[in-house]
């Protein structure tokens, strides 16, 4: 490893729309940063340059995800003065305004039921803060400094259930938007399903997916699985957007920016499993589900007792996981695979229409949970 240390540090600013740093060269995915954001750069291992965001932290970055900003550029710092909220209907708006654009984390819990944003490079000089009182959503707010020129904001929520969030600058002013419950429908004959949005994602397409051992492939299962829930969900009054048709495939990174642009209430995933070589399938099948926000864990609980229940299947597990899909945090996301594609009996049900119906109802059956118990 190379280490800068030259006293006239070097600055980079971040060029691609959304650039991902690492908890270390090659390690797994951490932050994920706008365009704009200045960075302190310190040393380099191979294709990865580490970025310096206190004394105690930092985070790796690709070469070629920046551009360098000219020798004797300052460090990037900004006094946080004000904060204030502003409650825009459907959801509220922190306003937090900075001199720079400045790498930033949002951290997530429900119990209690807080956001925690965490601003690299800031120092609090912030005397007022201006409460919305019209928000539904924003209890209160506190400042703290946990280390220097390290700003956190604790923004305590009323929700039980929380339903999604979005960060991003506007110039040098950070934005976080934090979505309020939606309106579910309440009364013996209406289903909490109806009027809610709903994004499904049939994994898959261009690419196979798995191949099962006749050669049925898992792209063409998911989509009639999502196709079959799709009626389902609208004939209870649900709005059902698809990422894709039969014949349209998007990459990963765009099927989660398409559920967030159709404001979507919550976003599933449809897949179905296969393991790699070196793990016995005979062993190791079944129902597994995954998360990444645990703004989605309740969600992907309940589904994945409705498919065990439903199914029958070994229960292959309940995952937190780092997935592109499941790491959008405007909605509760989450990822389903009901069943393996390698295991030939599995494969022959998933080939039948009555066990992709089975999946589908499972699947509006938790989903339909999911929101009655939500609107609470």
């Amino acid at each position: 490893m190379s280490i800068d240390h030259s006293p006239v540090p070097k600055v980079a600013e971040l060029s691609t729309e959304t650039t991902v740093l690492r908890t270390g060269p090659n390690g797994v995915y951490y932050l994920f940063l706008p365009p704009g954001t200045k960075l302190h750069l310190t040393g380099r291992r191979g294709d990865f340059w580490r970025a310096k965001l206190s004394n105690s932290e930092d985070a790796w970055i690709a070469d070629g995800d920046f551009r360098w900003l000219p020798s004797g550029t300052l460090l990037p710092r900004s006094i946080v003065s004000t904060v204030r909220t502003e409650n825009r209907g459907c959801f509220t708006r922190v306003h937090i305004p900075l001199q720079q654009r400045l790498p930033f984390h949002v951290e997530q819990s429900v119990d209690p039921a807080e956001l925690r944003l965490r601003i690299w490079g800031a120092t609090a000089a912030t005397n007022w803060i201006r409460h919305d009182f019209t928000s539904p959503v924003v209890r209160e707010i506190r400042w703290s400094q946990p280390a220097r020129e390290v700003f956190e904001l604790t923004i305590r929520l009323n929700q039980k259930q929380q339903w999604g969030y979005a960060s991003h600058y506007d110039g040098t002013n950070l934005l976080l938007d934090i979505k309020h419950t939606p309106k579910i429908a309440r009364g013996l004959f209406r289903s909490p399903l109806k009027g809610r949005v709903v994004c499904l994602d049939p994994g898959h397409n261009p690419d196979l997916g798995a191949v099962g051992p006749t050669r049925l492939e898992e792209r063409k299962v998911n989509l009639a699985i999502a196709l079959k829930l799709k009626k389902l969900l609208e004939k209870k009054g649900a709005t059902v957007l698809m990422t894709r048709s039969d014949r349209q495939g998007i990459t990963l990174q765009s099927r989660a920016k398409f559920a967030a642009i159709v404001n979507a209430d919550v976003l599933l995933s449809i897949h179905n499993n296969a393991l790699p070589d070196g793990i016995n399938p005979f062993q190791h099948n079944g129902v597994s589900t995954y998360y990444y926000h645990p703004q989605s864990y309740h969600l992907a609980k309940i589904l994945h007792s409705r498919l065990l229940k439903t199914l029958k299947l070994p229960d292959h597990g309940l995952y937190y996981a780092n997935l592109a899909v499941c790491r959008v945090s405007q909605m509760p996301a989450v990822l389903v695979e009901p069943a393996f594609m390698m295991i030939p009996e599995q494969e022959a049900l998933l080939r039948t229409d009555k066990f992709q119906m089975k999946i589908a109802k499972a699947l509006m059956k938790g989903l339909e949970q999911f929101f009655k118990e939500g609107r609470r």
